[in-house]
């Protein structure tokens, strides 16, 4: 496995621990949902499987099933990442009790 394919796909998981902390963090200080956050929860997945695809187009198997799953992975990644990061995402302030 190429380093390049292998930081990217643990880049999804680290995004979406950034993600988590960082809401957090927004919650406890502000009672409101980060949606910076939410996009770097959602956009975690999608990165991890344009990593995926960078992997597996080094696997030696038969080339038209490889390739079609590397254009798989890469379409529902990218297809992934757009959507959090386009999707209009609000909260309501947490009221305290």
């Amino acid at each position: 496995m190429s380093p390049v394919a292998f930081a990217v796909m643990f880049a999804g998981p680290a995004l979406m621990v950034v993600g988590l902390l960082v809401m957090f963090v927004s919650l406890v200080r502000r009672h409101v949902g980060s949606p910076t956050a939410a996009r770097l929860l959602l956009v975690g997945p999608g990165v991890s499987m344009i990593g995926a695809a960078m992997v597996l187009a080094n696997v030696e198997f038969e080339p038209v099933v490889r390739v079609s799953l590397v254009l798989l992975l890469l379409a529902s990644g990218i297809a992934v990442c757009v959507a959090a990061l386009r999707a209009r995402i609000r909260f309501k302030p947490i009221e305290q009790t």
